[in-house]
């Protein structure tokens, strides 16, 4: 009589990827040389699982009830191996391993529920056939626990029950307390270690990974917040190009503005120089025209006199046929008074009327 062989190996996280990869011949083994590649068509699945790592989070989806994250170290599966020595598995032949192998997968899927099995694969293709079946490790109250559910106690009741209400049908008894490794072929203890290490330095794949993660989540934090300044600087630079076409506008306006006020300038001085030259010629005229009048003030005092001069003109007009002297007197007298008329001496000739005497100045609207 043979014995029923239950292994489990608790995987984390980080581990599940290698256990998909192994269960399902994703990869050859180099950790195994009893698995021949050639007879991998002969596995089988009982519960189909291609993705793991997304059927491990749609169940702790729908099973676990506590909303906060699952730890980067936290059992997510429990592996076991189901089998019997070699002779054993060969003594029952093809069809009886194969039921052997669906009552184990009932048992696991009745003891822990069939909505917490992960997966069921058979395989064929090393020295003794076995199943690997994964048992999320959920609580009736939903939660995430291997401790929990896996204690010693648990675990020494599964060797025993599973041997008298599945292994005693097939011939097969319990096995020896604490002597699991001699019921296991040499390269499946060498697969349960590397399994173990696998699991081990999951964890530290996994711990990994998260860091990958956060390195990439905070590249493409730096890459958004880079491009928010390349943004900012085209911004800016668009800014400073239009603040720059601005100003060389106003420089030309200010160059133009101020060629103009300097040509504007330079022909006021112009107009201004003409006036000053004007008005000295002007002043130098008046100052002729007041040395004239003063001259002929005297020349009329001396020689006329102001008093009756109007009568004496008068009654030398009468006597102007008398002889020519007279009438050289007129010619005087008549260029005097055109002399006196001119607009720029008739203002004086009648100041200096007013100031004899003989007649009152003219206001300026009057003239």
């Amino acid at each position: 009589m043979g014995y029923a062989v239950v292994h489990m190996m608790k995987i984390k996280s980080g581990a599940v990827g290698g256990i998909q990869s192994h269960n399902n011949r994703e990869h050859e083994p180099k950790t195994n040389p009893d698995v021949d590649m050639s007879r991998s068509e002969d596995n089988y699945d009982l519960i189909p699982c291609d993705n793991y790592k997304r059927s491990i989070k749609e169940k702790l989806s729908n099973l676990v009830e506590s909303s906060r994250a699952v730890r980067k170290d936290a059992v997510v599966v429990c592996n076991f191996i189901v089998t019997s020595d070699n002779e054993t598995m060969d003594t029952l032949g093809a069809d009886r391993q194969r039921e052997f192998f669906r009552d184990s997968v009932k048992w696991f899927s009745d003891r822990y529920g069939a909505d917490r099995v992960l997966n069921a694969t058979v395989h064929m293709d090393e020295t003794t056939p076995h199943l690997h079946i994964g048992v999320m490790p959920i609580t009736q109250d939903g939660r995430l626990s291997a401790k929990a559910i896996f204690t010693k106690t648990e675990m020494k009741a599964i060797q025993t029950e599973f041997a008298r209400d599945v292994g005693e049908k097939y011939g097969l008894e319990r096995g020896v307390e604490g002597s699991e490794r001699t019921h296991l072929s040499e390269a499946r203890f060498k697969e349960q270690k590397a399994l173990k290490m696998a699991n081990e330095h999951g964890a530290i794949a996994q711990e990994l990974y998260v860091l990958a993660e956060d390195c990439k989540r905070e590249l493409s934090e730096a890459t958004r917040s880079l491009e928010t300044v390349k943004q900012e600087l085209s911004t800016m630079q668009d800014r400073k190009d239009t603040l720059q076409g601005e100003i060389e506008h106003l420089e030309a306006i200010d160059k133009q503005t101020k060629a103009r006020v300097y040509e504007a300038l330079e022909k006021q001085k112009s107009d201004l120089l003409d006036l000053q030259e004007r008005i000295s010629e002007a002043k130098s005229e008046l100052s002729v025209v007041e040395t004239a009048v003063k001259e002929k003030k005297t020349e009329g005092a001396e020689k006329f006199g102001w008093d009756g001069m109007a009568e004496r003109i008068e009654r030398a007009r009468k006597e102007a046929g008398k002889d020519n002297h007279i009438k050289a007197l007129e010619a005087r007298i008549s260029l005097f008074e055109r002399f006196i008329s001119l607009p720029r001496v008739k203002p004086l000739w009648e100041e200096f009327q007013a100031l004899i005497g003989r007649k009152k100045p003219q206001k300026d609207h009057e003239r």
